[in-house]
């Protein structure tokens, strides 16, 4: 049998060249964003050298950065020496502009909530903004005020309290829970439970079990660094 040794070597190199390019993808995947109170700055990453405007509220996003090795820079106007600082696998960074001192509050983004039946999530922020005390007094007077009567109407909706069945949800403060998932009647996930889904779904996770569910890099607390200028 007769080994052509060059098209061995060919097919080596193009193999090694497509498995390694998912791994080098992957090291550039993350997504970094965040706030600076301060109009008309500009900001950088080390993947993204590209000088890009914070917007009109001071937000800024960035796409396929390296989250554990990219350096941020931060721009006070175009003749100046960036500030900069690694981002050390934090995607969610507020600067702070006061006086002379810049500092950079870093911290991990929480992943998305995922829902168990196709519910729309709310989270403690949005409950806390109805001004009631309890979550369910929360969850009722914002769905009552979408008009929402199909969830509300004489017979009570199924509950469920960090994934156990229950019908004592009454009187729990909102700071004990993370977030709700509201299922309305008109989901077919609620048709699927019968009569007694007839009246939607509403499930409660408390504080506790959705820590318990976070990895320990999601619950360090932030950051706090003064960013250095280059020289």
């Amino acid at each position: 049998m007769n080994v052509n040794f060059g098209q061995l070597r060919f097919f080596a190199i193009i193999s090694a060249i497509i498995f390694s390019a998912p791994i080098f993808a992957q090291t550039l995947s993350g997504v970094v964003q965040g706030k600076i109170d301060v109009k008309q700055v500009r900001v950088s990453t080390s993947s993204s050298p590209q000088l890009k405007k914070v917007s009109k509220r001071g937000y800024f996003s960035f796409r396929k950065v390296d989250l554990e090795k990219d350096t941020f820079f931060f721009y006070e106007n175009e003749n100046a020496l960036p500030y900069y600082f690694t981002l050390g696998g934090m995607d969610d960074i507020q600067v702070d502009v006061k006086d002379s001192l810049i500092t950079g509050t870093m911290k991990k983004r929480l992943p998305e909530i995922p829902t168990v039946y196709g519910g729309v999530i709310v989270k403690q922020e949005e409950l806390k903004a109805t001004g009631e005390m309890t979550a369910l007094e929360a969850v009722n007077r914002k769905y009552q005020s979408h008009g929402a009567t199909t969830f509300l109407g004489s017979s009570l909706p199924i509950y469920f309290l960090d994934g156990v069945e229950t019908t004592n949800v009454t009187g729990i403060p909102i700071m004990e829970i993370a977030y709700v998932e509201v299922v309305l009647s008109s989901n077919p996930a609620c048709a699927a439970l019968g009569m007694r889904g007839g009246n939607g779904i509403v499930l409660f996770t408390t504080q506790a079990k959705y820590e318990a569910s976070l990895s320990k890099e999601y619950l360090e607390p932030a950051r706090v660094i003064n960013l250095i200028r280059k020289e």
